[in-house]
Order: C-alpha cells, then sequence, then structure tokens
C-alpha cells in the first residue's frame, strides 16, 4: 500500500477500538480524515494499488483497501486487503465477483500479501481468477497488514475478515454483477469455509453461489498428532506459527511452555513471512527435532485443545453454498484424513460437496484452473455435482 494508505492504519486502529459500532459504511477516505467506524466490511480507505506484480499490473486495475473487522473477541478491528479488477469493459451485468482466502503467508506485521509482488506465493491464484475475466478481492487477514495481532486459523476472524472484504469491495462503486463466489487454500480454505457458514446471520445480504477450497484447513488434529508423535517435517515447521495463533487469543501461554529445542532456538526465525526462507534453510532450522521438542503438558496443552476445538469446521454447515473440494493424497501439512473427515461431516450435514482427490501434494500445478473450472460452472447456473453419496 502506499505510504498514505498504510499510514492511515495506526489512527483507524485506535478509532476502530475505541468507537462504538455504528450502523452504515464509510467512503474513500482522503489522507488527513478520519474514516468513520461502522459495520463489518465498512469501508475506511481505498487508493491506487502498490506493491503489485508487473504482469497482474498490466491485467487489473488494483484499489489497496482498508475495512472494518472484528478479532476473536468481538472488537472491531482495521483489516487491509485489495481489489483486482480486469481492464476493458465488464460483461452485461458487471464483473463476476471471487473472494480468495490465501494461504498461510506468516504471522508477523509485513507479512500482508499486499506488501509484496508475489503476494508471498499467492499471485498466481489471484492471476488466474483475474485471467477468467472475474474481479477478486484478497483480505491481507487481520494483523497482517494493519493494526493488531494476526489470530492464526482463527476461523470466526478471518471468515469475518473474507466477509467484510466482501462489502468493502462492494462499496467501491465498482460494476460487479451481484453473485459472490469464494475460493481458498490451505489456511484460506478455512477462512472461506468460515465465510460460509457466518454469512447467513453476518452479511445476509452477500449472494454466495459457491466456494471452491484447495487443500483447505478444515479440520486440524494437531493435538492428537502431537500426543501420537506423528508430526511430519512441514508441521513441525509451523509449529511456532500454531503457538503465536493461540497467544493471540490467550497472551498467557508462553512458548517455552510448547516449544523446546530447534523449534524453540529458531522459533524467530520459523516465524519469518513465507517464501522469505529456503526449503534448504528451513531443513536447517529444524535439523534435530524430535517429537519430545513440542511438548505442551498442563495448562498450556488445555489452551491449545481449546483454541483448536473452537475453530474446527464445519460448526454450522450452510447448505445452501455447494462446495468444491480438492485434496492430495501425498499431502503431508494438510493430513488426508483430517479433511476427508471435515467433508464427511459436510456431508452428512446436508452440503453439496464436489471432492477431487488428486495425486501429489499440499498445492500444486493446476488447482487453480480445476477451481476457477468448477466456478465458472456455478457462476454460469449450472447445479453442482455432488460426491457425498461415494464417500465412506
Amino acid at each position: 500500500m502506499s505510504l498514505t494508505l498504510r499510514g492511515l492504519l495506526a489512527p483507524i486502529a485506535a478509532a476502530v477500538l475505541a468507537a462504538a459500532v455504528l450502523a452504515g459504511c464509510g467512503g474513500t477516505a482522503s489522507a488527513g480524515a478520519r474514516p468513520s467506524v461502522g459495520r463489518l466490511g465498512a469501508l475506511l480507505t481505498s487508493g491506487p494499488g502498490t506493491h503489485v506484480d508487473s504482469r497482474l499490473a498490466a491485467a487489473a486495475t488494483v484499489t489497496d483497501v482498508s475495512y472494518t473487522s472484528y478479532t476473536p473477541s468481538g472488537a472491531p478491528i482495521a483489516v487491509s486487503g485489495a481489489v483486482y479488477v480486469p481492464k476493458g469493459a465488464p460483461p452485461a451485468g458487471g464483473w463476476p465477483l471471487v473472494a480468495y482466502g490465501h494461504g498461510t503467508t506468516g504471522v508477523t506485521h509485513g507479512c500482508a500479501p499486499t506488501l509484496s509482488p508475489d503476494m508471498f506465493g499467492n499471485l498466481p491464484a489471484v492471476a488466474g481468477l483475474v485471467a477468467q475475466h472475474w474481479a477478486v478481492v484478497m483480505s491481507d487477514y487481520q494483523g497482517l497488514g494493519g493494526p493488531g495481532v494476526h489470530p492464526y486459523l482463527d476461523s470466526t476472524a478471518q471468515g469475518l475478515d473474507v466477509l467484510g472484504s466482501v462489502r468493502a469491495a462492494r462499496s467501491l462503486g465498482l460494476p460487479l454483477a451481484p453473485q459472490t463466489a469464494l475460493y481458498g487454500v490451505s489456511q484460506g480454505g478455512r477462512a472461506t469455509e468460515a465465510a460460509t457458514e457466518l454469512a447467513p446471520a453476518r452479511t445476509p445480504e452477500i449472494r454466495l453461489i459457491g466456494n471452491a477450497m484447495t487443500s483447505p484447513a478444515l479440520r486440524l488434529d494437531v493435538m492428537s498428532a502431537i500426543d501420537h508423535g506423528a508430526l511430519t517435517t512441514p508441521q513441525y515447521a509451523i509449529s511456532p506459527l500454531l503457538v503465536r495463533g493461540v497467544q493471540a487469543v490467550d497472551p498467557t501461554l508462553r512458548t517455552d511452555q510448547v516449544l523446546a529445542g530447534p523449534l524453540l532456538r529458531n522459533d524467530r526465525a520459523l516465524l519469518a513471512c513465507t517464501a522469505t526462507t529456503t526449503d534448504t534453510q528451513t531443513a536447517a532450522l529444524l535439523a534435530g527435532v524430535t517429537p519430545a521438542d513440542v511438548h505442551p503438558t498442563g495448562a498450556a496443552r488445555a489452551a491449545m485443545a481449546a483454541y483448536f476445538d473452537r475453530n474446527q469446521l464445519p460448526r454450522q454447515a450452510n447448505r445452501a453454498v455447494p462446495l468444491f473440494v480438492e485434496r492430495g493424497t501425498g499431502d503431508t501439512l494438510v493430513t488426508p484424513a483430517w479433511t476427508a473427515s471435515a467433508v464427511r461431516s459436510l456431508c452428512v450435514a446436508g452440503v453439496t460437496v464436489t471432492e477431487r482427490v488428486r495425486p501429489g501434494g499440499h498445492v500444486e500445478d493446476g488447482d487453480v484452473a480445476t477451481a476457477a473450472a468448477w466456478l465458472a460452472d456455478r457462476f454460469a447456473g449450472r447445479p453442482a455435482s455432488d460426491s457425498c453419496g461415494g464417500i465412506a
């Protein structure tokens, strides 16, 4: 974001946190003005996009935004994001809108995708959606590009961040079609599914037509894996991020109550924004790690277990919105059995789920194309196929 827009976020945060939630939605703010505080998705600031990859800039007009969302405790907070609109004349009825839930980029300030031209690995997904001649809105998620602490994998907070981004995008006066689709990858899949479940009560005016997810972090049986010494190497690598997520809602939890050995020694390095550490560097940071190096006990274990239990999905499945779930049989980050369990729960709840199980790992080339093909059918009004009859 520009210095003016990004610099506004600190005073906005103070206003948001101090003010009562007001009805209505603020308009575009000019430098020096105090944007109005309002409901979920109230637009706080907007301005020309910065830190945009040149190829994406050639295909889309980019607007950086900030808007109101809510923390896990229910306090209003300013969240940054961006809106990408294909260049050229819009189709009749306006550009179809996709809200993109990005995959993990980190947990610290500066890890917002809008702050990096490559979006910390999320550029191919956004560019792929724009290439379909769809407008895209992406939330950075709270605490990454704006004030506050990022509650990593808190489903409600990130679900509200996604819904708020849709409202913010629609308040810009852009030629957008009335329907909204969701697409989430990994952490973003948790965010978009939470958004799907929260939408009827929190944003009933948003017309959701489908939610596509790639390797979504819907159910994470982390505590069981810890208890059985069954964490994989990628799961060890994100364990400091998991601890930081719990600490966002329970700051009494100390890192050394959970982590030891190389995970504790290299905690700061492992918390670096994704795509800034190579696989070789990560392997060196994890050298010598053992199951004993993730060892929450007593109150620390209870805090972590409560956090994960509270955020597992689905919780209140939305049967009106069909889902697409793509997962890899060799995924070592979001264990295939975890996703399969979540999909079974969605099916039992009566949700229409199109499942695609492919060979390969967490995210593979071609995932965006298959998700986009499914979303194109939803925009065209075609019914989604249902895999639930074949899911045991």
